[in-house]
């Protein structure tokens, strides 16, 4: 390791990161062209200049922190078709309400909300619901019923849900269009697209809309 003069004379250790196989034995699977062969994160690309600097200090290939997350199927994070919606669920176009009514008047209707954000009850006409939460649903549908019946009780739930696309752009595995659950969220979002890339970071991954970025998210 070569000397450098410091500050007023004091001489400092500069240390000098080679790259080079680690020191001791290489990993199961790593040969002389490729140390990181052997490990199981890391072989499907390079590693990274800050893997290959810290494999000439510590002596020895380490993955990315967390990367190993991402090593699994992406299927096991995909939300479960029939989980019930939450109560700040925003009702949109394709999503299908279920309606129950019973008293002076008995129906069930099975409604999907049309591109114009309506749904059509029979006897009542069009209601626009897109944009209500879940948990005004209820409420908002027994008082628009009401205006034509009396005496009566509302069920209310929701049956197929409608997909959305969601693009993920940068330094990703697999960037790209997808097509995913409307409760499906940015962390699913992640492991859909492989998590990120060599280049990319799990420390910092920013959700947009409209242009504007909504939330910066950090897995660690």
């Amino acid at each position: 390791r070569p000397s450098a003069a410091g500050v007023n004379g004091i001489h400092q250790t500069i240390p000098t990161y080679v790259d080079q196989a680690p020191f001791g034995n290489p990993p199961t699977g790593a040969n002389q062209y490729n140390p990181y062969a052997g490990s199981q994160q890391l072989q499907q690309q390079q590693p990274t200049e800050f893997q290959r600097i810290v494999a000439g200090a510590v002596g020895q290939a380490l993955p990315i922190f967390g990367a190993n997350l991402f090593s699994n199927t992406a299927a096991a994070f995909v939300p479960i078709d029939r989980t019930p919606v939450t109560a700040d669920y925003v009702i949109g176009p394709g999503d299908q309400i279920l309606i129950r009514v019973w008293g002076q008047v008995n129906f069930n209707v099975h409604e999907t909300v049309d591109r114009t954000g309506d749904i059509y009850i029979p006897q009542v006409g069009n209601i626009e619901v897109a944009g209500l939460h879940f948990e005004r649903l209820d409420g908002f549908l027994k008082d628009q019923i009401g205006h034509v019946f009396r005496n009566f009780e509302l069920s209310v739930n929701m049956g197929q849900l409608r997909s959305i696309q969601i693009y993920v752009v940068g330094n990703a595995q697999q960037p790209g269009s997808y097509t995913v659950s409307s409760l499906s969220t940015l962390v699913n979002a992640l492991f859909f697209s492989g998590g990120p890339s060599a280049q990319g970071s799990i420390r910092r991954i920013e959700l947009k809309r409209d242009g504007k970025v909504v939330t910066t998210f950090d897995l660690y």
